[in-house]
């Protein structure tokens, strides 16, 4: 690997009177470092550098040896698993470089590899109904077994739910997130974290040690559109992080997908608004597939026909003896099919021992058949 000035990226990037917006317009105009250094100051100038910042850039190697925060960050890529992937790295991301404002470096936790390829972005509500939760689950594991790396936020709802079907089937999941990548944000999420880190990868632009500012997620949803082809959005309400990102997805030419949804259900309003804006309505994963011919993409077995069953928690009865052998879990999910139930009306119901109820119904929530919400458990489909 060609050796390039990480110490330097660190310094300007974090620790000197340089903005981020400026020293990415420079990178995108120059394409490296050592270009920018070797510019004279009135073709610096000439893009709105001023004559003391042109004074950082000749002497950043200088500051950087002797700044204690270089140094120390520095010491955490130096462990396993830790990388810091700068602008000209040849594990950059090229999609992120279309992007205007791209970051002059990534903190990596993981993977680095998976940076490069070919991934679909799935968001939407933290505050997603069951049906959302199960969709978003679904449509992950879908994308994941059609060889796509599925990018996400780490966030509640949806998020996670995206992080975890892609878990399940090829472990290839990106996590991009909102504060430094030694934090966790939200600290429910950190086994979560931990579990992508292994197989997959998390992703930061902060220094270490920042806190999840609210002006932090905007920023970090730039990068989950420009990592991706295209951004899915599965629940969203008509104002929601989840519409800035597919905003973002249709300023850096991407595509944009939703998922319709209840008409009742207020976070569903924000799909079927960017249906009426021109989204590609989607049903399964082969929705998704048939917009990028270009890229030989493995279809997930069974996504070209099977659409995605829409259920809730009244829909007429299934044979669940077929699909769930377990006879536990068949007397829970047909206990829940009538109506969500708090534990103790659920043990009542099916008769069932609460230790072996426990294992049970977290068994199925694993598997994205159930989901908690206000301590009542709902049926979220097959």
């Amino acid at each position: 690997m060609v050796s390039v000035p990480l110490r330097e990226y660190l310094f300007l990037s974090h620790f000197s009177t340089l903005s981020d917006q400026k020293f990415s317009k420079l990178l995108s105009i120059y394409g490296d470092l050592k270009s920018i250094v070797s510019a004279t100051p009135q073709e610096l100038a000439s893009h709105g550098v001023n004559s003391g910042i042109v004074g950082q850039f000749k002497s950043a190697h200088r500051h950087a040896i002797s700044n204690s925060d270089v140094q120390k960050t520095l010491e955490w890529s130096y462990l396993e698993g830790n990388f810091i992937v700068c602008y000209e790295d040849i594990r950059y991301p090229q999609r992120l470089k279309e992007i205007d404002h791209a970051p002059a470096l990534l903190y990596v936790k993981g993977n680095p590899d998976l940076l490069n390829t070919d991934q679909i972005a799935i968001v939407g509500s933290r505050k997603a109904s069951p049906y959302g939760l199960s969709i978003a689950f679904q449509l992950a594991r879908q994308t994941s077994a059609a060889r796509l790396t599925v990018t996400s936020g780490l966030a509640s709802g949806i998020d996670r739910r995206a992080h975890e079907g892609a878990l399940e089937e090829s472990g290839q999941t990106i996590a991009v997130i909102g504060s430094g990548i030694d934090r966790c944000y939200p600290t429910k999420n950190r086994r979560l974290k931990r579990e992508i880190e292994i197989s997959g990868a998390v992703v930061s632009e902060f220094p270490l040690g920042s806190p999840p500012l609210a002006h932090h997620f905007p920023r970090r949803n730039r990068i989950i559109s420009g990592l991706s082809m295209g951004v899915l959005v599965v629940e969203a309400a008509t104002r929601s992080g989840s519409l800035i990102s597919a905003r973002l997805a249709m300023e850096q030419n991407r595509e944009v997908f939703a998922v319709p949804g209840q008409l009742s259900n207020p976070q569903s309003a924000g799909c079927h608004q960017l249906i009426k804006q021109g989204a590609k309505l989607v049903e399964s994963v082969a929705d998704i597939i048939e917009e990028f011919p270009q890229i030989d993409i493995k279809s997930a077995e069974g996504s070209e026909k099977q659409a995605i069953k829409v259920t809730n928690n009244r829909s007429e009865a299934q044979d669940l003896g077929s699909i769930y052998e377990d006879s536990t879990q068949k007397k829970i999910l047909t206990a829940l099919k009538c109506q969500p139930c708090l534990l103790d009306t659920l043990a009542s119901e099916t008769n069932l021992d609460m230790g072996e109820l426990i294992e049970s119904l977290l068994e199925l929530e694993y598997q994205g058949s159930i989901s908690l919400e206000s301590g009542r458990y709902h049926y979220c489909g097959i």
